[in-house]
């Protein structure tokens, strides 16, 4: 048997349909795992209630490539001006945002004065074994550090941290988890900053890969530069 991700579409009911549209759009599938034969979830896709069923699917870090550490007393962070927050009247003040990655250190100074709420989907603990969900955090809403500016939406009061990236455990499972409860939180945003391999998986199931020489992903700087 091998596990499954179920999304069941929601369960409509009388009462349901005298909601106003703000009520009936908090309506949202439901996500079950469950442990199938194969003959079971061929079955199960056919089934009306059913919008989706998959195998999990691995997922990993997108990491930047290595590039020159900036000055220690560097100005604001690039991506800061190069999306003109710095010109933006808005700071994201009411937005609650979620960050689905590897957790995040709670007590860095950029996050002085923020509401965090953590969840671990993983079972490897609250925290950030790696750094990138602290980094990805404090680009997004993290306060000025030292003088220096790194976060976009400065004005954000609360967030939702679901460590669903862990060290010994990262599945699209874990991830939809996250990505239900951080919907159940009523989130505005949901960042995720992973990615999925799905060449090795193409590989593997004797799919035809061609690669292009140049296919690379490059990044100005590397995450460590904007958040220490």
């Amino acid at each position: 048997m091998d596990k499954y991700i179920i999304l069941k579409k929601p369960l409509s009911s009388a009462s349901s349909m005298k909601r106003n549209v703000a009520e009936a759009g908090s309506e949202r599938p439901s996500l079950v795992i469950e442990r199938l034969q194969r003959h079971e979830a061929a079955e199960l896709s056919r089934d009306p209630g059913i919008l989706a069923i998959s195998r999990p699917m691995k997922i990993k870090l997108i990491r930047p490539l290595i590039s020159a550490a900036e000055p220690e007393h560097a100005g604001d962070a690039w991506g800061v001006a190069a999306v003109n927050a710095h010109l933006s009247p808005y700071t994201g003040s009411g937005v609650r945002v979620a960050v689905l990655d590897t957790g995040i250190d709670r007590t860095h100074p950029a996050f002085d004065g923020i509401a965090l709420q953590e969840q671990d989907f993983t079972g490897e603990g609250d925290g950030d074994w790696d750094g990138h969900g602290t980094h990805c955090a404090g680009t997004i809403f993290g306060r000025d550090v030292d003088g220096r500016r790194i976060g976009i939406a400065r004005g954000v009061k609360q967030a939702f941290i679901a460590k669903v990236i862990g060290k010994h455990n990262a599945n699209s499972d874990i991830l939809f988890q996250g990505m239900h409860w951080a919907l159940a939180q009523r989130a505005n945003i949901i960042s995720m900053s992973l990615g999925f391999d799905f060449r090795r998986k193409s590989i593997k199931a004797g799919q035809p890969i061609s690669p292009h020489p140049k296919h690379s992903m490059c990044s100005a700087e590397t995450y460590g530069c904007s958040i220490r």
